[in-house]
């Protein structure tokens, strides 16, 4: 998808957004599933060749969002990890440091990933 889709989805006003995330205009809030945070270090440690992705960058381009279109929350829908292990103690830094510098709420619902993760 690379543009925004406006649609009317059982009574409620939707934004489709390029980014990969939904707009519910009406509640004032994001919508957005599986971020898989720290999935190239899971990969690289079961050995797979996976190049290193910034977790951060992607948490920024997520909040960049939020401000724009002035979410008063965001929920985000299951595995916000990928599956945390020995030495990913920075991915959940990064995801509690992001969090905490947001102007809206983040609401998590945890999915299978996110079981061995107390975020």
């Amino acid at each position: 998808m690379s543009k925004v889709i406006d649609l009317h989805w059982r009574g409620a006003q939707w934004r489709l957004l390029p980014q990969g995330v939904a707009h519910w205009v009406d509640a004032s809030a994001g919508v957005v599933a599986d971020l898989h945070l720290g999935r190239s270090q899971t990969l690289r440690r079961h050995g797979w060749f996976f190049p290193d992705g910034s977790d951060a960058e992607d948490l920024e381009r997520l909040g960049a969002v939020g401000r724009r279109e002035q979410w008063e929350r965001l929920w985000i829908l299951g595995d916000v990890f990928h599956g945390l292990g020995p030495g990913d103690e920075g991915v959940i830094d990064t995801y509690l440091r992001w969090r905490s510098l947001q102007p809206f709420e983040v609401l998590l619902l945890a999915g299978n990933h996110d079981r061995h993760a107390a975020a």
